[in-house]
C-alpha cells in the first residue's frame, strides 16, 4: 500500500509558478467562565481581548519569533508527550493518572520526563505516551508553509514536510492561533488552556517533522465570532465559522494578516510556499486561500524561482461533500490556473501519523 499527499502547484500560463483534558477541573473553570460570559458579556470579552489582543502579535514579536525559530537545536531522539507530568512518584497527563503503566514501564517514562536516559521497552514505545523526534533540518533551501490553524500543517501535508525535510527546512506560520476549540460542544473558553495545550502539541509535532513554527497571534474564527455577538452585536448567523466569504474579516484583520506574513516572507526568503486550498468553507482557510492567489502574481515577481503550492485542506478533502477537481477548476481562471501534483509520502507515512 502507497500513500500520497495531494498537492496543487499554481501556474501561470505558459510558465510555471511554482482527549480529554483536566476533565473535571477544566468542566468546571468553563461552566464558570460561560456564566460570567453571559453575566457581565462585554467585560468578560473585553478582558479577554486585553489579555489576547484581537489583531495579533506586534511586528517586533514576530520578529523576535523570527530571530529565534532556530534556537532550540533538537536531537534525534525519543520524547514524552507534552503534558506528562511527575507529581508526588505518580504520572499524569494533562492532570488524568495513568495507573496502569507497568512498573519498569513507569520508571522509564518517569525518567525521560525529569530528563534523565533510560532503556525504553516496545511495549512503553507502543503505548502512545512517546515520540521519535528528529533533528531539526539544515538544508539551505526554505519553504514556508501558510496554515491557518496549529493542526492544520500536520494534517494536511505532514507527509510532504517529512519527506522533503533533506532538501528543505521547513518554517510553519500558524496565523490564528489563540484557540478556545474544544471539538463538539464548543465553548468560547478557557482560552488559556486550549491555547497553551494547542501549542505545546505544536512544538512537539514540528520536532517530529524536522519544522520549526511561530504564530501570529490572531484570534480563530470561533473566538473572534463570540466576542463580536457579545460586545458588538455583530449579527452572525449559524454555521458563521463555515462560510465562504474572504471578507468576513474586519478590516483590521486583513491588515493584520498581511502585515504579519508579509513580514516573514521577506524574512526567510521560501524558494517553495504552500498555502491551504481552501476546501471545506471554513473562513479561516478560505480567507488565506484567498490571500494566496490574491499575492501569487506579485510573489511571482519579487522572487522568480519561487514555487506556490496550495494543499488539500484535511480532514475537509475528505468528506463526501467536497468536489476537489470541481473546486480545483473553479479556481482556476485567467493567467493564474492549478495544476495537480502528488508527493509520494510512503516512507515518511508513520512520522505523520506521529
Amino acid at each position: 500500500m502507497s500513500f500520497r499527499n495531494g498537492l496543487f502547484v499554481l501556474q501561470q500560463a505558459p510558465k510555471r509558478l511554482a482527549g480529554q483534558f483536566p476533565a473535571q477541573r477544566q468542566r468546571l473553570r468553563g461552566v464558570l467562565d460561560r456564566a460570567r460570559k453571559r453575566i457581565h458579556r462585554a467585560s468578560y470579552w473585553r478582558a479577554l481581548a486585553q489579555q489576547y489582543p484581537i489583531l495579533g502579535h506586534t511586528s517586533e514579536r514576530i520578529e523576535s519569533e523570527l530571530a529565534n525559530r532556530f534556537g532550540d537545536q533538537v536531537q534525534a531522539g525519543v520524547q514524552p508527550l507534552p503534558g506528562l507530568a511527575l507529581r508526588g512518584g505518580s504520572l499524569y497527563y494533562w492532570d488524568h493518572p495513568l495507573p496502569n503503566l507497568g512498573q519498569d514501564d513507569s520508571k522509564a517514562l518517569s525518567a525521560l520526563v525529569t530528563g534523565a536516559e533510560t532503556h525504553i521497552s516496545p511495549s512503553l514505545r507502543q503505548s502512545g505516551l512517546l515520540v521519535e523526534t528528529s533533528e531539526t533540518s539544515s538544508a539551505k533551501s526554505q519553504a514556508l508553509v501558510v496554515s491557518p490553524h496549529q493542526d492544520d500543517a500536520a494534517l494536511s501535508i505532514g507527509g510532504t514536510i517529512a519527506a522533503r525535510r533533506d532538501n528543505e527546512s521547513h518554517v510553519i506560520c500558524n496565523v490564528f492561533t489563540i484557540s478556545g476549540w474544544l471539538g463538539k460542544g464548543f465553548r468560547p473558553s478557557p482560552l488559556a488552556s486550549v491555547t497553551k495545550i494547542r501549542q505545546a502539541e505544536e512544538d512537539l509535532s514540528n520536532r517530529i517533522l524536522s519544522a520549526t513554527g511561530l504564530g501570529l497571534g490572531l484570534w480563530e474564527a470561533e473566538v473572534a465570532n463570540f466576542y463580536r455577538r457579545a460586545v458588538d452585536n455583530y449579527p452572525t448567523r449559524i454555521g458563521f465559522v463555515f462560510a465562504d466569504d474572504p471578507l468576513l474579516r474586519t478590516l483590521g484583520e486583513r491588515d493584520s494578516i498581511h502585515r504579519g506574513l508579509k513580514q516573514v516572507v521577506r524574512a526567510i526568503s521560501p524558494s517553495r510556499i504552500y498555502f491551504p486550498l481552501g476546501l471545506g468553507s471554513h473562513m479561516d482557510h478560505v480567507y488565506l486561500a484567498s490571500y494566496g492567489r490574491e499575492q501569487a502574481l506579485g510573489l511571482k515577481k519579487r522572487n522568480p524561482e519561487c514555487e506556490i503550492y496550495f494543499f488539500e485542506d484535511q480532514p475537509y478533502a475528505t468528506y463526501d461533500e467536497v468536489d476537489v477537481p470541481t473546486i480545483v477548476e473553479q479556481l482556476s481562471s485567467g493567467t493564474l490556473k492549478l495544476e495537480a501534483e502528488f508527493q509520494n509520502i510512503t516512507k515518511t507515512f508513520e512520522t505523520k501519523i506521529q
